[in-house]
């Protein structure tokens, strides 16, 4: 019984760095994509002599954003789960009382 205990400890600790990980990156990728868009919009600005390679850039810049908001829309659904999970485990523990 000690034994699952300790695993489930485990378990629990793991899911919690995981989500204190996985919140950190989501912020990281949040403050990128806010500079990939302040990004975005001064190369809009700026590309009124040269509007090809402004096109061409700002193109790239948006495919970076949609990259970015993926990427951010993926950990915050994984997030989610991982929560979830955490919520289940939480629950089984406290009906062992």
């Amino acid at each position: 019984m000690e034994e699952s205990f300790e695993l489930l400890e485990q378990r629990v600790q793991k899911a919690a760095d995981l989500v204190k990980r996985l919140k950190d990156d989501n912020a990281r990728l949040g403050a990128e994509l806010e500079k990939a868009r302040k990004r975005g919009a001064e190369l809009e600005k700026r590309s009124g002599g040269s509007e090809k390679k402004g096109a061409a850039a700002a193109a790239e810049q948006q495919g970076r954003i949609e990259k970015l908001t993926e990427q951010v829309a993926a950990l915050q659904e994984e997030r989610d789960e991982i929560r979830r999970r955490i919520e289940r485990l939480v629950s089984v523990l406290e009906a062992l009382d």
